[in-house]
């Protein structure tokens, strides 16, 4: 089987799939995943890749205001700027601090300096001790989100939850919440993703409720989301700010364009959530929502909203595609497609991803319509993109290099019979495979490729 697949665009408070069967007895090549913050990266390798990067990052933001940092933490970051990683790591984990919070601080950094040289381990031992040696809010959430970036959600749900414990703006409550939704629906707990999602997201519309567009506002009853909802009163999200009077302490200064990204990302969960659970018409109304806040934010700031924009669309499409609506979830590709492209002009290498993966998604709706010749241009589209990708970052991109091929070679074997073909883009496939780095992922493209290949013997 040829997949449908959903990018995803990590936002805010920090980030399944399901098979679509062949015909024959070629099993599922890949899955299709969602977009959202509750979707795990693709590969293992991209995953581990991404989380060196973002740290990486964080600390090269740390060293441009360097003189704002403890000595320890200058001295350490100009011996990683010199590329002496190993001096770097002594330099921060020698000493203790004045304070506990001081030691905990130091533990953090040090764990972010192992995190950039690839030795989690260590990094996990320093995490663990920032939030034994100084329990705060700052500890708990750094662990949590340090195992949540490992994919060891059990690990990361428990670190979430203590952040609970603590007197936090409601703001923040909500982001712990909405990540351990995350980590809980990566780890298939959905119910209790549902019931974190679901307070979050009310959370989010009370803060914003006073700058609030009617539409949405007016939403939450007919949702039924509200854990707290009043027949006497006009919405559930009314009755939550009463019962919680912290939230009228929150900053006044944020208007409706701050708040509503937030809720818009949690309404995106919910809709992942529920379509992963087959509730298809639950998920189809969180979706629209947030589709009804994302254009609107677009208007305004199109350069940062309007991805998001497109990434729903591509959601919606996978849904109709799911009930077999097909005129509707053509649109919704277009759309998407349409967006991406328009993106991709002023900042290709972010968004030619993106429009492959609409490209793929858009040639299983040709070939489940029986539109071969639809299905076969859009395959191939997507392909050549996928190697420029690769040309110049083969580690992130000759995974999905190696998944468009598989999947061609097995349309050539399932749906439009050409042998020739089918054996040429299953050795390919072979070919790309051995140089990715072997994750689960590339393995199966590896064996799909093997099995085609011996079916035609």
């Amino acid at each position: 089987m040829i997949s449908k697949i959903f990018k995803t665009i990590t936002a805010a408070a920090a980030t399944v799939r399901n098979p679509f069967k062949m015909k024959n007895k070629t099993d599922a090549i890949s899955e299709k995943a969602l977009i959202g913050q509750n979707v795990a990266p693709k590969t293992e390798n991209e995953h581990l890749k991404k989380m060196v990067d973002d740290y990486g990052k964080k600390l090269d933001e740390a060293y441009t205001n360097k003189n704002n940092l403890p000595y320890y933490q200058q001295k350490a970051l100009k011996l990683r700027a010199e590329g002496k990683i190993e001096e770097a790591v002594t330099e921060a984990s020698e000493g203790a601090g004045k304070t506990d919070k001081e030691t905990a601080e130091r533990h953090i950094f040090t764990a972010e300096l192992y995190i950039i040289n690839r030795r989690f381990d260590d990094a996990e031992k320093h995490f663990k001790q920032a939030a034994a040696v100084f329990p705060s809010y700052d500890t708990n959430f750094a662990t949590a989100q340090f195992y949540y970036d490992l994919n060891k959600f059990h690990e990361a749900i428990a670190y979430y939850q203590k952040c609970l414990n603590f007197e936090i703006p409601q703001q923040n409550r909500a982001g712990v919440l909405n990540n351990m939704g995350n980590a809980q629906c990566n780890n298939r707990a959905f119910p209790a993703a549902e019931i974190s999602y679901r307070e979050a997201l009310t959370i989010r519309r009370a803060l914003a409720a006073k700058a609030y567009l009617p539409d949405v506002t007016t939403t939450l009853d007919s949702l039924g989301i509200s854990h707290h909802k009043d027949k006497n009163e006009k919405t559930g999200a009314e009755t939550y700010r009463r019962e919680n009077p912290a939230i009228r302490k929150e900053p006044a200064a944020r208007n409706r364009e701050a708040w509503l990204p937030d809720v818009a990302i949690t309404l995106t969960n919910l809709g992942n959530l529920h379509w992963k659970k087959n509730e298809y018409s639950t998920a189809e109304t969180f979706y629209q929502e947030a589709l009804i806040i994302r254009k609107k934010l677009a208007v305004k700031n199109p350069e940062t909203h309007l991805p998001n924009v497109a990434n729903t669309l591509n959601n919606l499409g996978v849904l109709h595609h799911d009930r077999n609506e097909y005129p509707q979830a053509e649109a919704s590709y277009k759309d998407a497609l349409k967006t991406y492209k328009e993106l991709t002009v002023r900042n290709p290498d972010v968004y030619l991803p993106y429009v492959a993966v609409t490209l793929n998604n858009l040639g299983i709706l040709h070939k489940d319509q029986n539109e071969y010749p639809a299905a076969e241009a859009s395959y191939k589209e997507a392909l050549t993109l996928r190697k420029e990708l690769a040309a110049k970052n083969p580690e992130t991109y000759l995974p999905h290099v190696a998944e468009t091929l598989v999947n061609l070679s097995i349309f050539y074997q399932d749906y439009v019979p050409r042998k020739k073909l089918s054996l040429r883009y299953a050795r390919e496939t072979k070919k790309a495979a051995r140089k990715c780095h072997p994750a689960p992922e590339v393995r199966k493209y590896l064996g799909q490729a093997k099995q085609v290949i011996e079916d035609w013997k």
